[in-house]
């Protein structure tokens, strides 16, 4: 006999120590819906059309664009009172590119100062796997605490999916970069700007996808599988800042 509050119908499945299904999908759309991603990404495109048709060269449409994912990230400033990893990277590529782009007089700077970072962080994920210590373990233990590290010493499985993660998505940051820098090079400023969100929403949208179900393939595994922020976390870091 089935318990009234125990419904075999029931759409919200809760881990030992794990968010509920809903609980990662609010987390994904919170982080699509945030201020750095709506004006880092759809900001800079509108106002450089915008400004371009009004007549303003492609370098200063390209820097006045720059406005839109700085006041994103203020704005998760003072929401949150802290400036996060993603946010800090993206300020870091607003200040070099607008530095680069005025020193060398290249539009194409600004347009390729964030796929330098992505690549920086792609590059990085990979070294992080080659010296044993992926990146993505350190992300789990944030989140997760010293418990992580008891489980990474007896797991064999989850040393294998983190690792794995991390590769995939260090490849993912490597690909994407140089796609974007391939492509700045040969396509017009406002071109490359829709064609280069573009594959960075298929590049990451696919990877992210996949993590998920590589996820949903070790829902049994408890404690040991890999939360959905950490996906939303490293999108956000590859998609994030101006474009």
């Amino acid at each position: 006999m089935t318990s009234p509050t125990s419904s075999p119908t029931a759409t919200t499945t809760r881990h030992p120590g794990g968010p509920t299904e809903s609980d990662r999908t609010g987390a994904v759309r919170r982080a699509l819906r945030s201020p750095t991603i709506l004006l880092g990404v759809l900001g800079p495109l509108v106002s450089y059309e915008v400004l371009t048709t009004m007549g303003v060269a492609p370098l200063p449409a390209l820097a006045y664009g720059t406005a839109f994912p700085f006041a994103g990230i203020v704005i998760e400033f003072v929401r949150r009172r802290r400036l996060d990893v993603v946010n800090a990277m993206s300020l870091a590529a607003i200040v070099v590119g607008l530095a680069g782009g005025l020193v060398f007089d290249s539009a194409r700077f600004l347009l390729i100062k964030d796929s330098i970072i992505t690549a920086t962080v792609g590059l990085a994920f990979l070294g992080s796997v080659a010296v044993g210590r992926p990146l993505l373990l350190l992300v789990t233990r944030r989140l997760r605490g010293p418990a992580v590290d008891v489980l990474w010493a007896a797991d064999h499985g989850f040393r294998r999916y983190l690792r794995t993660l991390t590769l995939v998505w260090g490849a993912a940051c490597v690909l994407e970069a140089t796609l974007r820098i391939g492509l700045a090079w040969v396509l017009e400023p406002g071109t490359q700007m829709v064609v280069g969100t573009a594959l960075s929403l298929a590049v990451f949208g696919a990877t992210a996808a996949w993590t998920l179900r590589r996820r949903t393939a070790r829902l049994g595994a408890g404690p040991a599988d890999l939360p959905a922020t950490v996906t939303t976390t490293a999108t956000a870091t590859a998609t994030g800042g101006t474009r």
